[in-house]
């Protein structure tokens, strides 16, 4: 009888050892399917997140290129008048000296 009762003892802890097992078990599976869909969704918030960044970078540089295009274009602008005016007082500095070095030439040349 004692013997039968100890069998008895040992069975219901194994059946409660196996409940408890079980129940971890369940919990464990269901902690895995909670931390999968948070991490499902921060990658879906991070793609969309970086879709926008992309987007925005894009325009960034739109934008920076533009702007360099119409820098460079200015630079080309001023860099043209630079060169005609220097052509300019070049020209009047000639023709200024050719009066003074060679006075029989400003009857020749209209004033």
């Amino acid at each position: 009888m004692e013997d039968e009762d100890t069998r008895l003892k040992t069975m219901a802890e194994t059946m409660e050892r196996e409940k408890a097992a079980s129940a971890a078990v369940r919990n464990l599976r269901q902690t895995i399917k909670d931390d999968k869909a948070s991490h499902e969704d921060y990658m879906s918030t991070k793609k969309t997140v970086m879709g926008e960044c992309k987007e925005e970078l894009k325009v960034g540089c739109g934008t920076l290129k533009s702007v360099l295009k119409s820098l460079a274009l200015s630079l080309a602008l001023s860099l043209s008048l630079f060169l005609a005016l220097s052509l300019s007082l070049s020209f009047s500095l000639y023709h200024s000296l050719s009066l003074v070095l060679s006075p029989s030439l400003s009857l020749t040349l209209p004033r």
